[in-house]
This record gives C-alpha cells, sequence and structure tokens, in this order.
C-alpha cells in the first residue's frame, strides 16, 4: 500500500487495516478469528517444546586484532590537548565532570578555534579510510 500512494506511514496503514476490519463480515471475520486460534495453538505447541533460552542478548561483532585503529573525532583531539590543563586548573574535579567541562568549552568555541581539529580529523579519517581498504583487500 506504500508503494502505491495509498499510506504515507505505519499510523496510515493501520488506520486502513482497522477500518477494513470493523466492515468485514461476520462470515469473513469467522475465518480470521479460528485462524488465530490456530495459530495461538501451534505457538503454545511450539513453546512447549522450545529447551533454547528465550532472550539471546545482542553482541557486539569482536573487531578483527588487525583491523587498522579508527582515528579520533576533533573533540576527542581537542580534549586530549586540553585534559590536562583542565585538569590543573580545577584539581578537585573528577574525570567525569572534567569530560563535561571539556564538552561545554568544545561547544562554546568558535568555528575558527574547532578548525585544525576538524581538519586534522578529516585528514586522519581519509588515512583510515585508505588503510581500511588495503587491509580489507589483504584479507
Amino acid at each position: 500500500m506504500k508503494k502505491e500512494g495509498i499510506a504515507k506511514d505505519n499510523d496510515d496503514l493501520l488506520k486502513i487495516f482497522a477500518t477494513a476490519w470493523k466492515i468485514l463480515s461476520d462470515k469473513d471475520r469467522a475465518y480470521w478469528d479460528e485462524e488465530a486460534r490456530n495459530d495461538k495453538v501451534r505457538f503454545v505447541q511450539e513453546k512447549a517444546v522450545y529447551k533454547g533460552p528465550w532472550n539471546t542478548p545482542k553482541r557486539r561483532a569482536k573487531k578483527h586484532p588487525g583491523a587498522p585503529k579508527r582515528p579520533m573525532s576533533a573533540f576527542l583531539k581537542f580534549s586530549k590537548g586540553r585534559r590536562k590543563t583542565v585538569k590543573e586548573e580545577n584539581p578537585d574535579v573528577c574525570n567525569t565532570d572534567v569530560s563535561r567541562l571539556l564538552g561545554e568549552m568544545w561547544r562554546n568555541a568558535s568555528e575558527a578555534e574547532k578548525a585544525p581539529y576538524v581538519e586534522a580529523e578529516i585528514e586522519e579519517r581519509n588515512k583510515y579510510k585508505d588503510v581500511m581498504q588495503k587491509w580489507k583487500d589483504e584479507q
């Protein structure tokens, strides 16, 4: 229905289906009610026989140990350069607060102040793409 342009999103589709269900005759509804009952019986039977885990944790695929490392973002470069001075200026502040301060400094920095870090990130990202492509070709 989306392909035909009848519905723009899922809400439209649900409204169309709800309307169609409401105008369906009792005879036609009986067929679908029976199908639902049969499906429920099948589900209960399969569930009783199932021996595996009910929830499987989604695990991220481990990165190949020989793969090139991803480059640092502009913000991480900025943080790396300024973390020590921020920590010296605020010796009683914990690392999470130092990171918070660095984030605030980054957000308040002008485009001119951010430019060298952004340019370095773009340059390193391009190098990474080349190295990664070479590494993939070797695999």
